[in-house]
C-alpha cells in the first residue's frame, strides 16, 4: 500500500471557532476534527516551489496537493509549531485497510474530499442530510466503517449531481500516535 502523508493544523476546543462550528455542524460528540479539508484543518506544509522536490508531491492530472510521498519530508518542510497533526493517507482504497496503516500511526477513520482534494464533503459541507446524518461520523468527523464510507460516497454523488464538492474521493486516513498532537497534553 502506498501511503502519503501530510501535516495539519490541529482543529478543536482550543481553536477560536470551535463552538460555533459545532453548533452548526451538530456534530456535538466530535472531540476534534481531523480531516483533509483545507481549511479546517490547513496544511502546514508550504513549500518553495522554486526549490521543491516535485517527486515527493502527490500531484494527479495538474493539481497540486499538499500530500507528500515521504514522512520525514514532509516534516521538514512544514512550518514550526507546536501542536500538529502528522497524517498518512491513502487516497481511493480498494477495500478496507483500516488495520493496515504504517508503524506508529492509528486509524482515524474515512474522509470524503472533493476532487480538488481541498474541502471535506464529511466535515465542511452543511446540507448532506440526505447522504449522512451526523451519527454516521465518529469522534473525529470520519467514518469508521468502509462500507459505510463508500455508500455515502455514492449516495452523496446521487443526490447532489451538480454539486461539485459532493463528487468525492475515499481517503483512508491514520494520525501520528506520539509527534505532534501529543506534545501539549
Amino acid at each position: 500500500m502506498d501511503y502519503l502523508y501530510t501535516v495539519r493544523e490541529i482543529f478543536d476546543e482550543s481553536h477560536g471557532g470551535w463552538q460555533t462550528y459545532v453548533q452548526g455542524s451538530r456534530l456535538y460528540h466530535v472531540k476534534e476534527i481531523i480531516s483533509l479539508d483545507a481549511l479546517l484543518n490547513k496544511d502546514l506544509v508550504e513549500p518553495d516551489y522554486e526549490t521543491v522536490n516535485w517527486e515527493m508531491v502527490h500531484s494527479p492530472g495538474s493539481s497540486v496537493t499538499g500530500y507528500l510521498a515521504d514522512m520525514h519530508y514532509a516534516l521538514s518542510h512544514m512550518r514550526p509549531v507546536e501542536r500538529f497533526n502528522l497524517l498518512a493517507i491513502v487516497i481511493q482504497p480498494e477495500e478496507d485497510c483500516s488495520n493496515a496503516g504504517p508503524a506508529d500511526f492509528e486509524f482515524a477513520g474515512y474522509d470524503l474530499v472533493d476532487k480538488s482534494y481541498e474541502t471535506s464533503a464529511l466535515t465542511n459541507c452543511g446540507g448532506f442530510g440526505e447522504s449522512f446524518l451526523p451519527h454516521d461520523q465518529n469522534k473525529y468527523g470520519l467514518v469508521n466503517n468502509y462500507n459505510l464510507a463508500r455508500s455515502i460516497q455514492k449516495h452523496l454523488a446521487e443526490n447532489n449531481p451538480m454539486e461539485f464538492h459532493a463528487d468525492t474521493l475515499l481517503v483512508a486516513v491514520w494520525r501520528h500516535k506520539k509527534l505532534g498532537h501529543r506534545n501539549a497534553e
